[in-house]
């Protein structure tokens, strides 16, 4: 999570939606001059900014990786919370999903998954989404009080455009973004619409809930 003094603004980071490049991208406008922007960061505090944490979470830090909303404008204060600019990153809960699935795959199975191609990985993403209670909504750090909280969503659809509105409202130039991932999505080639079925769809529909409605995806986009 980012919050810049400078500029007046505040990034939250949702899971699995482009949320560290975009972090990084905009990260030297809550630093003093000269600071590099590093894939993995302890948390800064100064008066230009804060930085939080990327990477897991210290027992004792205050300012880290996916922090609630309501949890941040309870360190930064109601006032300061409504004056700025606030921000996070969403994507289609259906791409999301087929994101999330090759970031929490075992490196076994993604090897037996290179080897018997993308039949076999389809099964298994549906094996998998139907034994999942839960998604990564990021819902906690967009909502306070069960209620979208921020002022402005990047689309992961729309992203370079999207960044560049943010941009201009918070008064900079739009930041070049790169590209950091951990784990790499396979199948590149393949539409996250090939891994769906009826069945499966309901499972992230569940989950997913209202994201839908907040943000405008359609509910039938895995067709």
């Amino acid at each position: 999570m980012l919050v810049s003094h400078f500029k007046r603004f505040i990034y939250l980071k949702t899971p699995k939606t482009a949320g560290t490049s975009v972090e990084i991208a905009l990260e030297p406008y809550c630093a003093p001059p000269g600071h590099t922007p590093s894939h993995t960061t302890e948390s800064h505090v100064s008066k230009y900014g804060i930085i939080g944490r990327r990477g897991p979470k210290n027992q004792d830090e205050v300012y880290y990786n996916h922090m609630p909303a309501e949890e941040l404008r309870g360190l930064i204060g109601k006032d300061r919370w409504g004056a700025y600019q606030k921000c996070c990153n969403i994507r289609n809960p259906f791409d999301l999903t087929v994101s999330y699935f090759y970031f929490v795959v075992d490196d076994d199975l993604r090897h037996e998954i290179s080897t018997r191609g993308f039949e076999f990985a389809r099964r298994n993403f549906r094996n998998w989404l139907a034994s999942r209670h839960s998604l990564p909504t990021g819902q906690s750090n967009y909502c306070i009080a069960g209620k979208p909280a921020l002022d402005f969503y990047i689309r992961y659809e729309e992203l370079a455009d999207d960044l560049k509105s943010f941009s201009t409202l918070i008064g900079i130039d739009s930041p070049t973004v790169g590209k950091f991932k951990t784990k790499k999505r396979m199948f590149k080639h393949v539409s996250f619409k090939d891994y769906y079925d009826e069945r499966a769809a309901d499972c992230v529909r569940q989950m997913f809930g209202r994201y839908f409605e907040w943000f405008g995806y359609d509910p039938e986009s895995w067709k």
